[in-house]
């Protein structure tokens, strides 16, 4: 089981003891997730080690990943938050930025349509948003395919578990 949740800093040598960082812990171990991972080339070095190859099957496809990260690598930092707050606001930003991927719809021959979840739209639609990784979707019409209104139905993050 994996709990997300932001946590803060302890005992630490470096001068960050109390700053905050999202993270995931699985069994016995604690990792920093999202932009609070480290600086961008400790998140995606170069060139991909062991893991790198075994996640994303080989050099090009991780290649091909670290690119898209590339337009965000000033993001990524080591240093921490001052609150629970702003750790989990980094990972929504973090959350907007790589894992939502948008879905055109085909609303002229579509078997379904569902009403936009957008406040106060009317409009019936077969695409939308998906966050990847999860189970969570988002019925979006084509106006509403936006970060802004993913960002306004996710809310906040907190915290989250998984198997």
């Amino acid at each position: 089981m994996r709990h997300y949740a932001a946590r803060q800093r302890e005992g630490r040598d470096d001068g960050t003891s109390g700053r905050w960082d999202y993270t995931v812990r699985h069994d016995d171990a604690t990792f920093r997730v999202g932009y609070c991972y480290g600086e961008f080339d400790r998140a995606w070095p170069e060139q991909p080690g062991v893991i790198e190859l075994t996640v994303y099957g080989d050099a090009e496809a991780y290649q091909a990943a670290r690119a898209r990260h590339l337009e965000h690598a000033a993001k990524y930092h080591a240093g921490g938050h001052a609150t629970r707050e702003e750790a989990c606001a980094c990972y929504l930003a973090f959350v907007l930025d790589h894992e939502i991927r948008y879905v055109a719809g085909h609303d002229d021959d579509a078997e379904a349509l569902f009403r936009c979840e957008a406040p106060g739209c009317r409009t019936h639609t077969s695409g939308g948003a998906v966050w990847s990784g999860t189970s969570r979707q988002f019925d979006l019409c084509q106006a509403h395919r936006t970060r802004e209104t993913v960002a306004s139905l996710i809310g906040s993050i907190g915290e989250s578990w998984c198997s």
